[in-house]
């Protein structure tokens, strides 16, 4: 699911929980807790910002997603924007002392006067995306280099942009072959046919936009083909860490194989580390007796882990004894109550192998002598490189028609109430970015299924002209959310775009069978042809609600 919960709040406090964490904790003071002085202030010289350094200074008092307590900022040498550092623990809003400058840059604290800061980028708009490309590029070649990723990553933490998603249905560890599965066809393949690096025509590198990269896993895993061509930006409200990954990694593989004496299956490891997760994450007493579908969490377990992701390891201690009890957990795949509530009616059951079940009752009985110690933040697969840290809703502040490249969002701004989420395509297509470019998302189909947004689709349509017409793209449903299941499919995605990459687009849908699931194939039609298909579009929900409302759409909007 959605990566990228843009304007709200995952209800996890900030506050200190009870008791005090046993487990290695990134909760320890600097040395001396305090900030070396500035060249100036060594050599007695006085320093002023001048009025627009002022104004970012002051800026960042309103970052859309600061920590609560910032401290006082201050001027120092060449702009930049220093804070006491007080003897606070890391998750709340200590700043790194040994972060670079390009690093400082790239979180938002070093705002020299002809730059935007990389991560705040576009709360201080307008916004031209290229112009972040000379210092992005140090930091994103910097941030190979694990020392460099490790500051970068204890920095959002500390300013309360690096989290863990707000319920067990984000899907933040989102791969690149999951999101051409959601848009339906091969995002690699297009990149590379389209390389202006390969084609050798580029006047300057074409933007990628992902909106909502969760981890950032789909775009690392690009990293290679758009090192040279592209230039590849994220904007996300925060940068997710992926939790069943997270758990995995307190787990000392090996050592369980050894003991139990035989090697577990990819299958087997990933079981256990969803009913470990689902065990830290929800309540132990609606896990030993689900009333419903709609989850209840352990809030405590939830701000302990926000406020320190090492506190995972002491998590696990002290909840491995569920291991033998708990017979099920709920699925992450998700359908919404009557208020949108995430409703979890599906279950994970144990596997009935013979490894599973030795790995399990070892784990719960002496789950100590397994743990794998070390420090998250060396380990945990979160890429910050390239990531703008605002709501979508800022997008309006990038320059016009200054994105040449890809814009593209996977189960993230399907977050947005449908009329903005539809405003804000409308708005980057029309204004944001050049004819040459594409844009692409499943925001169509809404939230879990069960309601697909061709009406929307047809008033932005109308807005966009026949002459950029919108294609859709349908798949195969998705199990236990789609009410179709059969041969004609289901609406997964739309793109907008110049013909000639259209039609590359087409030419690169998914196979029938990925990820090992087997349903309808994928098929891209114009949106004015297949909303006038009766008989598919009465296929999409067992009443024919969807077929009623888009003619009346289509009649409406001046289409028949």
């Amino acid at each position: 699911m959605s990566e990228s919960y843009d304007g709200e709040t995952n209800g996890i406090s900030a506050g200190s929980a009870d008791g005090v964490d046993s487990f290695p904790s990134q909760e320890t003071p600097s040395p001396d807790g305090k900030t070396k002085p500035s060249a100036h202030a060594r050599n007695g010289t006085k320093h002023t910002l001048k009025s627009g350094q002022r104004n970012i200074a002051a800026g960042f008092q309103q970052l859309l997603t600061a920590t609560p307590h910032f401290e006082k900022t201050h001027p120092s040498f060449e702009g930049e924007v220093e804070r006491d550092h007080a003897e606070r623990p890391f998750g709340g809003n200590r700043i790194s002392p040994e972060l670079s400058r390009f690093e400082r840059w790239y979180v938002g604290q070093f705002a020299p006067e002809d730059s935007q800061t990389m991560a705040d980028a576009l709360n201080h708009g307008p916004l031209v995306l290229s112009d972040l490309e000379p210092k992005q590029f140090n930091v994103r070649e910097g941030a190979d280099d694990d020392a460099t990723r490790i500051r970068l990553l204890r920095e959002f933490h500390a300013r309360g942009q690096l989290k863990f998603p707000p319920t067990i249905d984000f899907d933040v560890g989102r791969s690149l072959a999951q999101s051409s599965e959601r848009l339906g066809w091969d995002i690699r393949g297009f990149l590379e046919a389209f390389n202006p690096a390969i084609l050798g025509t580029p006047r300057e590198k074409e933007i990628i936009l992902e909106l909502g990269p969760g981890s950032g896993k789909t775009k690392l895993e690009l990293k290679e083909i758009t090192r040279d061509g592209y230039m590849y930006l994220a904007d996300s409200d925060a940068l997710y860490i992926p939790p069943k990954e997270s758990v995995g990694g307190f787990i000392n593989r090996r050592r369980v194989e050894k003991a139990i004496g035989m090697e577990l299956t990819e299958q087997e490891w990933s079981t256990l580390d969803e009913f470990f997760t689902k065990i830290l994450l929800l309540d132990e007493a609606y896990l030993l007796a689900p009333d419903g579908p709609a989850v209840r969490y352990d809030e405590r377990a939830r701000t302990r882990m926000h406020r320190d992701p090492n506190a995972i390891g002491q998590l696990m201690l002290e909840k491995a004894h569920l291991l033998s009890t708990v017979q099920t957990v709920p699925s992450s795949t998700s359908t919404r109550g009557r208020n949108g509530t995430p409703l979890h009616p599906y279950h994970v059951q144990p596997l009935q192998t013979e490894g599973f079940m030795r790995a399990r009752k070892l784990l719960a009985e002496n789950f100590a002598e397994y743990l794998l110690h070390h420090d998250i933040f060396e380990t945990m697969s979160v890429d910050p490189r390239g990531t703008i840290i605002a709501d979508f809703r800022r997008l309006g502040q990038l320059r016009e028609h200054g994105i040449n490249g890809l814009v593209f969002g996977v189960r993230s701004t399907v977050f947005l109430p449908k009329r903005e989420r539809f405003a804000l395509a409308t708005d980057l297509i029309q204004s944001r970015m050049t004819p040459e470019s594409v844009y692409a998302n499943d925001e169509v189909r809404d939230l879990d299924g069960g309601e697909y947004c061709l009406r929307e689709l047809l008033e932005m349509q109308r807005q966009l002209g026949l002459q950029r017409p919108i294609h859709v793209i349908t798949g195969p449903g998705f199990e236990g959310q789609d009410f179709n299941q059969g041969s004609t499919g289901v609406v997964r995605s739309y793109v907008v775009g110049p013909p000639p990459k259209v039609e590359a687009i087409g030419n690169r849908l998914m196979p029938v069978e990925i990820n090992g699931r087997t349903g309808a194939a994928y098929r891209m039609r114009p949106l004015t042809d297949l909303t006038k298909d009766v008989p598919f579009l009465r296929s999409q929900d067992a009443d024919g609600r969807l077929a009623n409302a888009v003619a009346e759409s289509r009649q409406r909007l001046g289409f028949e």
